[in-house]
């Protein structure tokens, strides 16, 4: 399963045709960075806590959630205009991409907050 999900991932990148694309795979504890075609890594570092990454303007990224147990992410996206954005994702299928016309943002990848909900 766990080579499906990465050869899907690397099909996907494989289709973009942005030149200046990103394309990072955030695991529980392990960044991967891939060429342009996505066939192979180029960098790979492990990490603990928060994974945070500047995307430069005219820069698409291809940001795949992966792991091989079913864990929830937190997403920040904070753009050039103070806009932010904040999504929470299933890391066991989630890619994410963005566009290019969404200007420079910066991007957090994080353990998601916990949330109290009362039921009556």
């Amino acid at each position: 399963m766990k080579h499906i999900l990465i050869i899907a991932f690397m099909l996907v990148c494989a289709t973009i045709s942005a030149q200046d694309s990103l394309y990072v795979m955030v695991r529980l504890n392990e960044v991967l960075y891939f060429n342009p075609s996505g066939t192979e890594i180029t960098d790979r570092f492990d990490y603990a806590g928060d994974f945070s990454m500047q995307v430069k303007n005219g820069e698409v990224l291809q940001l795949h959630l992966f792991d091989k147990e079913k864990y929830y992410r937190d997403v920040t996206m904070t753009f050039y205009d103070g806009a932010v954005l904040h999504e929470i994702h299933d890391s066991s299928t989630k890619l994410l991409t963005s566009d290019v016309t969404w200007g420079a943002f910066a991007f957090i990848v994080s353990k998601p907050r916990k949330t109290t909900i009362k039921i009556k």
